[in-house]
């Protein structure tokens, strides 16, 4: 949010104007004090404003619901105010944007603090899969909409409308984006060990992320999706795009061992569905691997056992995709 002095509600009331305390695209965002802490106010502007206020209040009530860090809905009416707002707790602390592009910090520690975040998207994504809710799903997840307060990763600016076909979709695509966002704002040079830590997050899940492999990678007209991805790197390297993201997920699962074969988007999907089911049905929540320095590590389980007599991954999770393709390579 917008760290500065909060204003009376007086001033607020007077002065609705961009410049008031700090203004983005399509919103103005001001602070105020009520009884219960400092209070943001968001005044929506631009392209059709009461329908995203609409639905950005909804989103923060559904995430509460699911136990997803939000900020908190306010009850607050302001007379004499006809522009579409909303009133919703301050959340203090830096986004990860400003943790990751700042100067304190080693590289290792920043990763280890994405290595955070990463395993909070997975618990949401896994929910979302699991209840089939694609408004789970965020909408414009980048690393300025996220904030980190106290220990805790909180994501904020929920108004947007996602365009996604369904929830797995919506998944694959938060996870290309979101990296792309974090690879611009460490530097391309950093591609490689963001990938190793988010697959290491996704570690049992990589099914997810060949997922967005397929969706990228396996398009019609593939070869000019190729060329110009080719292009736009030619005019500016330092760019990074989907295809970079995907590449790099790639060449770091396949170090890791994972193979993936050529399957239909819809034999992805269910295989997904039966992974996260099978997570949260044998632990009720899902376990994120943790990072030992940038190489993907597992605490081992007792759940393991059974997956060593499979074919499994070095993350200690079976990365077949079906039964009888794993039957073939044991023969093999």
């Amino acid at each position: 949010m917008i760290e500065r002095e909060p204003l009376p509600t007086d001033r607020i009331i007077a002065d609705t104007g961009p410049s008031a305390v700090g203004s983005m695209k399509t919103n103005d965002l001001y602070l105020l004090y009520v009884a219960d802490g400092t209070t943001v106010l968001k005044f929506y502007r631009g392209s059709d404003p009461w329908r995203r206020r609409t639905r950005e209040r909804a989103m923060l009530e559904l995430w509460n619901q699911h136990g997803i860090n939000v900020p908190k809905l306010r009850a607050l009416t302001l007379p004499r105010v006809s522009r579409p707002y909303l009133a919703m707790s301050f959340v203090p602390g830096p986004s990860l944007r400003e943790r990751l592009r700042g100067k304190d910090g080693a590289e290792v520690e920043k990763l280890a603090l994405l290595d955070r975040v990463y395993r909070e998207m997975r618990r949401r994504h896994e929910l979302a899969i699991e209840a089939k809710e694609p408004r789970l799903i965020h909408p414009d997840c980048n690393t300025g909409n996220v904030i980190l307060s106290e220990n805790r990763v909180v994501w904020i600016d929920l108004e947007c409308e996602g365009r996604f076909a369904d929830v797995i979709d919506g998944a694959a695509a938060e996870i290309c984006k979101f990296t792309r966002w974090v690879v611009r704002d460490l530097s391309i040079d950093s591609l490689a060990r963001v990938c190793e830590v988010l697959c290491g997050a996704y570690c049992g899940l990589e099914v997810l992320l060949e997922y967005a492999r397929h969706r990228t990678c396996c398009r019609p007209l593939q070869f000019l999706h190729r060329w110009r991805n080719r292009r736009r790197k030619l005019v500016a390297p330092a760019q990074v795009t989907t295809y970079d993201v995907v590449d790099g997920v790639d060449r770091t699962l396949s170090r890791a061992g994972w193979r993936h074969g050529l399957v239909s988007r819809a034999a992805l999907r269910s295989r997904i569905e039966a992974v996260v089911s099978a997570h949260r049905t044998r632990t009720g929540l899902a376990t994120p691997p943790v990072i030992a320095g940038l190489r993907i590590h597992r605490e081992p389980s007792i759940s393991d056992t059974a997956a060593q007599t499979k074919a499994p991954s070095p993350c200690g999770h079976d990365n077949s995709i079906d039964g009888e393709t794993a039957s073939r390579r044991r023969a093999a």
